[in-house]
């Protein structure tokens, strides 16, 4: 039974590397919010997945719980937060990495009859844990350097560019979901007013540049503070309780958590 496995697992591959290319070409173009709307449908679609296969027996029964947990408080953070650019000593990025390695984790500990059940395990090891976080860090490195940057301490804008403010009004609507709130949108000061030399008297007079010639940039800043840093000390309590807990769990019955069924047992 074991001879379908390699196909399986190379048409995963194959997929996973279509798809992932396809993604970058359609980032090109792209904006934020249309990123936004597909995560969060393919998000949704996962969601529902996991759920019918937890339903038809193939999860245990302690599996969708922190699983769903996992997928609402990491993926669906993180495209809240899109297009900002988190850096990899932030408290953001480290939350990813624990989430994606618990929940990797979980799956291998709460999947039926792993050996005979090995493609769909894969499946779902690849569009359940690994699909949402590979598209994300493709999406934010795929254009970082004409997206914002944050991280943990100081305030940064989110964009440089004027275009990003057709999207504004639904980035602030998505924003509106979190805790973190928007501060204010901040217009560039007036610039000073320089001596020009008239040239019908030949005098100077003051005279301030045009307004074509001032830049137009909307500095967006994220209040960031003792709630948020509480937040996130009551999550990541709740998250490590979790994962210590299914780790107690594997490491006190391992052969029950990975053991095939004995078909050749003696029936009583």
């Amino acid at each position: 039974m074991a001879f379908w496995i390699l196909p399986v697992v190379i048409f995963i591959l194959v997929a996973g590397f279509v798809g992932l290319w396809m993604w970058t070409v359609f980032l090109e173009t792209a904006r934020p919010a249309s990123v936004r709307f597909i995560l969060h449908g393919l998000l949704f679609a996962i969601s529902c997945g996991e759920v019918f296969i937890w339903y038809r027996g193939f999860f245990k029964w302690f599996v969708i719980l922190p699983a769903l947990f996992a997928s609402f408080w990491g993926p669906f953070d993180a495209i809240l937060r899109y297009p900002v650019v988190h850096d990899m000593d932030s408290f953001f990025t480290l939350k990813i990495i624990l989430l994606v390695a618990g929940k990797t984790m979980l799956l291998v500990c709460g999947f039926h009859n792993l050996g005979k059940n090995a493609g769909l395990f894969l499946l779902c090891l690849f569009l359940c844990v690994w699909c949402i976080p590979l598209l994300y860090e493709l999406q934010v490195r795929h254009g970082a350097s004409n997206r914002g940057h944050k991280d943990d301490v100081r305030e940064k804008r989110l964009s440089r560019h004027g275009h990003f403010a057709k999207d504004l009004p639904r980035f602030l609507r998505a924003r509106g979901q979190q805790r973190d709130s928007v501060g204010s949108i901040r217009e560039p000061a007036e610039p000073p007013r320089r001596r020009c030399p008239d040239s019908r008297t030949g005098s100077s007079r003051h005279r301030s540049l045009p307004r074509k010639a001032q830049p137009h940039i909307r500095k967006v800043t994220a209040q960031t503070g003792r709630a948020r840093n509480i937040a996130h000390s009551r999550f990541s309590f709740f998250f490590l309780f979790n994962c210590a807990a299914l780790i107690a769990v594997a490491a006190g019955t391992p052969p029950r958590l990975i053991s095939f069924p004995d078909t050749n047992a003696e029936r009583t």
